[in-house]
């Protein structure tokens, strides 16, 4: 999976989310420990923006190792955002692992791939292990564009490349 990930940091605009939609997404995904959240950043299209996010119902069989979204809902969010106009950032979390794409992460993404701007995983690894962060830290967290690559994996789905981009958080 690392030689999918392009560790050069993206050049283009950071992605500037406001500081609410930050603590809000941070703070679910610290109250769902020890499990993998998943969620939404939201920004009109016009927007620099993301100033919402809509956290999403978990339904994966091992919610400590991976996450899928509600069909419904995810359905009903993606026709509203195209109605709307609005832009969407895919959020999720890796309690135990750093935030880093895994292999099923990029599986799991590569049919959707071109429904967001961006991936973002907030990571509570640390030494191994997961851990609820008490002491005003904050999680290990990480932004990627997404990108298709021309190459195909053996089942058919398209590889994804992911490209650290920067994260600029804007008190309102």
């Amino acid at each position: 999976m690392h030689d999918s990930i392009n560790n050069q940091l993206d050049t283009r605009d950071p992605i500037h989310i406001e500081c609410a939609v930050w603590e809000a997404m941070v703070n679910h995904a610290r109250s769902q420990l020890p499990f993998e959240t998943c969620g939404v950043l939201i920004k009109p299209r016009h927007c620099r923006m993301y100033r919402e996010f809509r956290p999403l119902m978990n339904l994966a069989s091992d919610r400590l190792h991976s996450f899928q979204p509600d069909a419904q809902e995810w359905v009903a969010l993606v026709m509203q955002a195209e109605r709307e106009q609005h832009t969407l950032l895919l959020v999720h979390s890796h309690p135990g692992r750093p935030p880093i794409p895994s292999t099923d992460d990029a599986d799991g993404i590569a049919l959707s791939a071109a429904l967001f701007d961006a991936y973002i995983i907030v990571s509570f690894h640390k030494d191994g292990a997961h851990h609820k962060i008490t002491d005003g830290d904050p999680p290990d967290t990480r932004a990627y564009r997404l990108h298709a690559s021309s190459t195909q994996h053996r089942h058919g789905s398209r590889h994804i490349l992911f490209e650290l981009a920067h994260i600029t958080i804007v008190e309102r």
